[in-house]
């Protein structure tokens, strides 16, 4: 199930098209930041305007890619991998996959699986292409190790809210208000971003995983959040499980 999965993936072009989009965001990102006092400029035929921006580093650049990945291309992962996972209302792959098995973790973890791949892939993807970005303009002023500790725990959190959103699309069988609803909750979410109870309990923050990139955090004292993670990860496993496999395609 699993080399089928890998295999309608690639055979669709998803799996390279969420590459690419990655891949221009680690790019993008942190050019548009680097050059932002210029295109002001540009725009507004004036310096007068430029004041208003900081100087570029490579944190802020860091954060311009982190933010772009949160607004944008985490709507676009969770859609594209839901809708890998969904069987939805097609009858014809309601049959394929019920006639193989009875047990819903059997049908829909190994969708899940090369999902949470395709996604891990794409993000590190992006993230090389940003580490090359902040080289090429910073080079030995990069502090490496809190960037790769940023990327792990980005990873791990942009994983865990696309599995959520992946579980919602399974129960209602709709990939598109799936991402929606995960997109809303990332947007009102980070308007409690300032409270400390819930920067260190709700997985969310690390989306912008911005005290990493300052040193501020390391992996020892970020245990709330890790554990939260792994709470909600078995939840979304359970709920897969218990998926009556005769409802599998019905509104």
């Amino acid at each position: 199930m699993v080399k089928l999965e890998i295999f309608k993936w690639i055979r669709s072009k998803r799996f390279f098209l969420i590459i690419l989009i990655c891949s221009l965001s680690g790019i993008i990102s942190p050019l548009m930041m680097y050059y932002s006092n210029d295109i002001i400029k540009a725009l507004n035929g004036g310096d007068n305007l430029k004041i208003l921006l900081p100087d570029p580093t490579w944190k802020l650049m860091a954060i311009s890619y982190f933010k772009n990945m949160e607004q944008l291309i985490f709507f676009i992962m969770v859609y594209f991998i839901s809708r890998a996972c969904t069987i939805g209302s097609r009858k014809t792959l309601e049959l394929f996959y019920t006639t193989r098995s009875n047990n819903a973790k059997n049908i829909y973890f190994p969708k899940i699986l090369v999902g949470m791949l395709v996604s891990t892939i794409s993000i590190i993807m992006g993230d090389l292409c940003l580490t090359y970005m902040l080289w090429a303009f910073f080079e030995n002023k990069v502090d490496i190790y809190c960037l790769v500790v940023a990327f792990f725990m980005h990873i791990l959190a942009f994983n865990t809210f696309i599995l959520v959103g992946v579980v919602i699309s399974i129960w209602l069988s709709s990939p598109f208000l799936s991402a929606g609803i995960m997109e809303i909750f990332v947007l009102i979410t980070n308007l409690l971003k300032n409270i400390e109870i819930y920067d260190k309990w709700i997985p969310n923050s690390l989306l912008i995983p911005i005290k990493f990139l300052d040193g501020e955090i390391k992996l020892n004292t970020s245990w709330q959040v890790i554990l939260i993670m792994l709470i909600i990860i078995t939840i979304c496993m359970f709920l897969i499980v218990i998926k009556p496999t005769r409802k599998c395609g019905k509104k």
